[in-house]
């Protein structure tokens, strides 16, 4: 999940771009799905919850950054807010968001993230974060799912430390 910024609000997401060139266990191929989450704060942490499940695609290892349709099958499509970001899962996954095949690869990451200002501009970074369960290593990620830091009510922790994933979210963002 990209935490490094929102998304603008009113943005029609288009593709979702990657960068998916090593895999692990050998394997060459993957899966990925498409994500869309609102945040809210609750005490004193910030909630992440599955608002938008796109449609997921098997994708190939490649050298060069790849793309694949942002089509949001179930859930909101459209941030409304500055709440709103994005991210993926290593699956394919039905309409409740329930994978139904899953890969050891992944998109292509730095850990520690990378410093800088992100392709957002002034304001975002590079830091993405990923989930751990180890009851559930692929995460179920229905509409009302949770993700946030450890000691919060959700559904799904956050590793510790953030990294950058090739990856971003690609959209028409309305004429403010």
């Amino acid at each position: 999940m990209y935490v490094g910024g929102p998304l603008p609000v009113g943005t029609n997401l288009a593709a979702f771009q990657y960068l998916f060139d090593s895999t692990e266990e050998g394997n060459t191929t993957g899966y990925i799905t498409p994500l869309l989450f609102e945040s809210k704060t609750v005490e004193t942490y910030t909630v992440y919850t599955v608002v938008g499940i796109g449609k997921g695609f098997a994708v190939k290892l490649g050298s060069t950054p790849q793309a694949i349709p942002f089509d949001v099958i179930e859930g909101v499509k459209v941030p409304t807010n500055r709440n709103f970001t994005f991210g993926y899962i290593n699956a394919l996954v039905d309409a409740s968001g329930t994978p139904v095949q899953s890969s050891y690869g992944t998109v292509d990451m730095n850990n520690p993230a990378d410093t800088g200002v992100a392709e957002g501009g002034i304001g975002t970074t590079n830091d993405w974060t990923a989930a751990a369960n180890l009851a559930t290593p692929t995460p179920l990620v229905g509409l009302g799912t949770t993700f946030g830091a450890a000691g919060a009510n959700v559904d799904y922790t956050f590793v510790v430390g953030y990294r950058t994933y090739s990856a971003r979210a690609i959209g028409i963002v309305p004429v403010q």
